[in-house]
C-alpha cells in the first residue's frame, strides 16, 4: 500500500526504529501534533523534494514524506491511525 511504514534504521538492539511514510489524503491539512502518537519523534518532513525539520504545529500535506524515530509501541499506534484514516 502507498501509505505503509517503511523501516529505515534500527538503533541499539531495536528499541528505537527510524521509519518513513507518505502522508495519506485523509491527513491533508492536519497538524502533526494531532496525528503523531506519544513515543514518536518527527525527524524530517519532505514536501515536493525539499526537506525541513517539522514542529508540532507543522501542517501536513498529502504525499509529504515524514521520517520519524519511534519505539515499537508508538509504531503500532501509528499503523492503527494510518489504517483508520484510510477509511475516512
Amino acid at each position: 500500500c502507498h501509505h505503509e511504514l517503511r523501516h529505515v534504521f534500527s538503533a541499539g538492539h531495536g528499541e528505537v526504529d527510524i521509519i518513513e511514510f507518505t502522508i495519506p489524503s485523509a491527513w491533508n491539512d492536519r497538524l502533526l501534533s494531532e496525528l503523531i502518537p506519544d513515543g514518536c519523534q518527527p525527524i524530517a518532513l519532505t514536501r515536493s523534494g525539499n526537506a525541513f525539520l517539522p514542529s508540532a504545529d507543522s501542517k501536513l500535506k498529502q504525499d509529504d514524506v515524514l521520517l520519524i524515530s519511534a519505539n515499537q509501541s508508538a509504531i503500532d499506534t501509528l499503523r492503527i491511525r494510518l489504517d483508520e484514516k484510510r477509511i475516512v
